[in-house]
């Protein structure tokens, strides 16, 4: 039996290397065929600033059942730009957005720091 997209996903994060989750991020953190972890800065001029971490599904991938979820965030993270995560912090962050049911879609991605009052 074939592995659902949850445990491929979760295993995909488990796969980052660390070495790409520390410092500061550029737009591409990571990526291979199936998925990608991008990240964007967000916050208002004189709020706090976030790197917004995004794991995405890559619209090629060969997997059908992770192609479904390309139009999708099916992991996210806000981290504060001002205080540096571990890479296991920042996986686990990933892994439970993943793990609660978080699937955001990539339009409401605009507004979510404010949505979850950063």
């Amino acid at each position: 039996m074939g592995r659902s997209p949850k445990d491929i996903i979760l295993e995909w994060i488990d796969y980052i290397p660390d070495s790409k989750l520390v410092g500061t991020f550029s737009n591409r953190i990571y990526k291979d065929s199936e998925m990608r972890l991008d990240s964007y800065i967000t916050g208002e001029p004189g709020s706090p600033q976030c790197f917004n971490l995004q794991v995405q599904i890559n619209n090629k991938c060969k997997n059908w059942s992770l192609r479904r979820l390309a139009v999708y965030l099916v992991a996210i993270a806000l981290m504060p730009c001002d205080e540096p995560w571990t890479p296991e912090k920042v996986m686990m962050e990933l892994k439970k957005t993943h793990i609660g049911g978080h699937i955001f879609h990539h339009r409401y991605v605009r507004g979510i720091s404010k949505n979850w009052g950063l």
